[in-house]
């Protein structure tokens, strides 16, 4: 029986890991095998029966169906995922479905939007054909502004675009004009995350022969701050350390409550789960996922139980990530409060922690420059313990 979770909003992850292609730069296991999709959903849809008890208990739900890209399974598949979620649809705040731009089709999005899905992630990553190139995607280019104007009349919903900055010849004043003519276009969300060059993909392969890996993330980790400051600059609102927002309304509901500390469920191959204390991770093997769930097999490849200060340190590390921060009340239920003082005020000093929230709210809220320096900061916050794990 599920730990009792009444009166909260509860955020459900569903991986769906099909997309049309490896891309050189990912590192997230995926099938191409399309026609596998119907076993996977069989499992997914057995998975799901195991967290029946959470949901129910749950006062409402946030619901992200990522991967891979859903929208690239056969219409008949993505139907019958979106329909696994249906007896749930009244409980549903946000339900945002990831996809790459041309699995958004006219009938997609209809089907998405006739589903109940209020929120779209589209992986644009970039709109240069050069860098798409370095990135070793074989997606058309698209222009975002024109893509987004382009949806428009068939989603009533929030749209949220993923860029990667850097790689290639990455320009970061085309990158300003661009963000600030998809505000202005009313594009709600938008999310940057800097190159890396993850294990066991192509492009780290490519680059640690050729010896160019280093160079390249530090590259884009210095053009992922430049992106910052123009993304300020045009108008967006920065309220997570790579995500930013027209406006609070369109924040993502979903990782907000996972970055504050809120309990929440994973389902399909390589899923998170943390439960109170108890968190678990799926097996990333697609095809060992499908046999093990299907055969009646537990699809945890991890299953390990946090102590209290150990679940304290991963709230402190997501709380400080949002605008909100963390209260001083809460470090100091774990930290001595002279030394949670001495380090905050430090923090003040150097801009990195927001003077009015600290003394108007007994916050502790990261400026953007903090933001940039975070683990810095929260490795600061944690040798203040009694014992460091």
């Amino acid at each position: 029986m599920a730990q009792k979770i009444r009166d909260t909003i509860l955020p459900l992850y569903v991986q769906v890991p099909f997309c049309p292609e490896r891309c050189d730069y990912c590192s997230i296991p995926v099938s191409t095998r399309m026609d596998e999709a119907g076993r996977y959903l069989d499992a997914l849809s057995l998975e799901l029966s195991r967290v029946l008890d959470y949901i129910e208990d749950a006062s409402a739900l946030t619901l992200y169906i990522g991967g891979g890209s859903p929208t690239s399974l056969p219409k008949e598949d993505l139907g019958r995922l979106l329909g696994l979620f249906e007896p749930f649809r009244k409980k549903v705040l946000e339900w945002t479905v990831e996809s790459r731009p041309e699995g958004l089709t006219q009938e997609n999005l209809t089907i998405l939007s006739e589903a109940g899905v209020t929120r779209l992630s589209i992986g644009i990553e970039s709109w240069e054909a050069d860098r798409m190139n370095f990135l070793g995607r074989s997606t058309p280019v698209f222009d975002p502004v024109q893509f987004l104007s382009g949806i428009r009349p068939f989603f009533p919903g929030s749209v949220s675009m993923d860029f990667i900055v850097g790689g290639g010849r990455f320009d970061t004043r085309a990158f300003k004009d661009l963000a600030g003519a998809l505000l202005a276009a009313g594009l709600e969300h938008i999310s940057f995350y800097p190159l890396t060059l993850e294990g066991q993909t192509s492009l780290l392969a490519h680059h640690d022969r050729s010896g160019t890996a280093k160079g390249i993330e530090e590259e884009a980790a210095s053009d992922w701050l430049d992106c910052i400051a123009a993304l300020s600059d045009v108008g967006w609102d920065r309220y997570e350390v790579a995500n930013c927002s027209s406006g609070k309304e369109s924040r993502c509901l979903h990782n907000l409550l996972i970055w504050e500390g809120a309990d929440y469920l994973g389902i399909g191959a390589g899923a998170h789960q943390r439960v109170r204390n108890i968190r678990t991770e799926n097996v990333r093997s697609f095809r060992e996922y499908v046999d093990r769930t299907n055969e009646g097999q537990n699809p945890f490849s991890v299953r390990e139980s946090l102590s209290d200060e150990e679940l304290f340190i991963e709230r402190l590390l997501t709380r400080m990530r949002v605008r909100s921060g963390i209260s001083l009340k809460d470090l100091g239920e774990w930290i001595p409060d002279a030394y949670v003082r001495k380090m905050v005020d430090s923090y003040v000093t150097d801009g990195f922690v927001r003077e009015e929230e600290l003394i108007r709210n007994s916050r502790v809220v990261c400026t953007d420059e903090g933001l940039n320096r975070l683990d810095d900061l929260v490795s600061g916050l944690i040798l203040g313990m009694d014992r460091v794990l």
